[in-house]
């Protein structure tokens, strides 16, 4: 067995004395050595999310794998409802493959948004899509495309996004001076906003001397195989970089593409302590930005590396920021300025109750 406090089964597996692991999802993150002994991976019971099947996956494929092929193999039965075929593991496997929930998209058509809907849920919204496929009923969804940068062929475009979302610094304001529930309701309705912000912060940064995104990409590629959370990603160019050394992932009120996840940061959809790395670069954007430290402490492992980039100028007390992050269990490795950028790295070396985390700027 690999699963949980009961790790015994592990070292017999690999050594090979034992020709079959049972192991929950505790396999799926920080350990090696499987690819050495196995092709092949049953999933008794599926992940929920792509990433999850991913991190599975990469237990087997991944360096020194013996094999010439894997098998990922998962067991998917039917039954009959009314006399028509019917699967929940089809559905299942259907939201894997789409990187997406069976529930949201086959009832609400969206990405999923916050913490995942549970078995009961899900299925409860599954039933009532089957319902609505039987007397006929549609539902057609209107999608906006995201990109990053509008476009600024016409001049009265530009001059009207300008008027109405404002420069670089008062939009920097804005979100700044609001809650993250109230900025992630708003650009979820108005999505346009999300892409200006993200227009204009590409514009500003041609001109910077250091860019701290790609500063914490050329830390991510001096190491390998980790699981590395990307809190306030924007343009996703951190895993675009380095997906294929880690597993990321990538969170923003808007997604850019697939691979980013829909949310509010202070509530995301990782369980406690799956977490290698967490980075917040320049995202540290809120009145309530200790709910973003207490999801980095939650998620984070034991030993776990917090990494901060952030504006010198938006650091009303250095000192108590610091100091809010040592109250919240991490101890400080490196505090130094680049350029205008403070640079903070620190390490998850207690879990303190989280309730009381309380870091303010």
């Amino acid at each position: 067995f690999h699963m949980g406090g009961n790790k015994s089964g592990r070292n017999d597996f690999i050594d090979g004395s034992t020709d079959i692991l049972i192991a929950s999802s505790a396999m799926a993150t920080g350990v090696d050595g499987f690819q050495k002994v196995c092709d092949r991976l049953i999933l008794n019971i599926p992940p929920w999310t792509s990433a999850e099947l991913e991190q599975l996956e990469g237990r087997l494929n991944r360096q020194g794998q013996s094999h010439a092929t894997l098998s990922i193999i998962m067991p998917v039965t039917y039954g009959l409802d009314d006399g028509e075929h019917w699967s929940w593991d089809e559905g299942r496997l259907a939201r894997l493959q789409n990187k997406q929930t069976v529930a949201d998209a086959a009832v609400d058509g969206v990405m999923p948004e916050g913490q995942l809907r549970t078995e009961s849920q899900a299925f409860r919204d599954l039933r009532k899509w089957l319902e609505r496929l039987k007397i006929g009923e549609q539902k057609s969804i209107t999608r906006p495309k995201i990109f990053v940068p509008l476009p600024d062929i016409d001049p009265v475009e530009v001059r009207h996004r300008r008027a109405q979302y404002g420069d670089f610094s008062r939009m920097n304001a804005r979100w700044g001076n609001s809650y993250s529930h109230t900025t992630f309701d708003r650009l979820q309705k108005n999505p346009e906003e999300w892409m200006q912000y993200h227009t204009l912060y590409q514009e500003a940064r041609q001109n910077w001397l250091v860019i701290p995104c790609k500063e914490a990409i050329k830390w991510l590629q001096k190491r390998s195989d980790l699981v590395v959370a990307d809190f306030g990603c924007g343009e996703a160019l951190i895993a675009k970089e380095i997906r294929e050394q880690h597993t990321v992932h990538s969170f923003d009120y808007i997604a850019i593409n697939a691979s980013v996840v829909e949310c509010d940061m202070s509530h995301v959809p990782l369980e406690d302590a799956c977490l290698d790395v967490a980075m917040f670069n320049l995202s540290l954007m809120g009145r309530n930005i200790s709910d973003y430290i207490r999801e980095a402490a939650r998620t984070l492992k034991l030993d776990g590396q917090l990494l901060i980039y952030e504006v010198n100028s938006h650091f009303r007390n250095p000192d108590g920021f610091i100091q809010g992050l040592e109250r919240s269990g991490f101890k400080i490795i490196e505090d130094t300025e680049i350029w205008k950028f403070r640079y903070i790295h620190s390490i998850k070396s207690e879990s303190v109750d989280l309730s009381q985390i309380e870091v303010n700027l």
